[in-house]
Parts: C-alpha cells; structure tokens; sequence
C-alpha cells in the first residue's frame, strides 16, 4: 500500500490518502497519520468530503483511476466543508506526492 497523497487541515488532522489492492471496510481508504484537535473518526469524514469538492474531487479521482499522481509533485490548498458541525469551512492542503 501506497500513500498518494497527503490532506493537511492545519491544527486538526492529517490523512494520508491511499487506495489498497485488497478489500477493505470503508469506501474512502485512507491512513490517520497525524491526530490534533480532532480524533480519527473525522479522518474518514476529511477523505469523503475529499472526494466530493472541488478541486480536491477532480485530483481524488485521478488518483483513483490512476493508482498516482501523474505530474509532479503539486500542492493544492482550498476549503474544505468536511461537517456542518465540526467548525464548518477548513483551510485544506492536499500534496500530491509524485
């Protein structure tokens, strides 16, 4: 298993995103690497919303479908509405590693 990128929400979390070749429970595959202020229950929360806004989408399905990322190494930083309870819009850094 490979981590393809990593999502950074400065102060709250850090998920490593990742898309094992076995089974597995949850439908976002991930790794918790860095827990803040929040616990790893927002991590599966953090890789959904990943998936589902833009930019973050368009990248999330790439690597998806690609197994990588297919250019260099690229940061890309947006908010992040990862639930209308927890504090709502996070400043997200998404790094694709190469």
């Amino acid at each position: 298993m490979r981590i393809l990128a990593l999502a950074i929400i400065p102060t709250k979390i850090v998920v490593g995103v990742c898309f094992p070749s076995y089974p597995i429970a949850h439908r976002c595959p991930h790794v918790s690497m860095l827990l803040q202020d929040w616990g790893p229950e927002m991590a599966n929360k953090v890789v959904l919303a990943l998936s589902k806004t833009s930019p973050f989408a368009e990248m999330y399905q790439e690597l998806k479908v690609y197994g990588r990322n297919r250019g260099p190494e690229r940061i890309l930083k947006s908010d992040l509405v990862v639930t209308e309870e927890e504090d709502g819009c996070q400043e997200c850094f998404l790094v694709l590693i190469p």
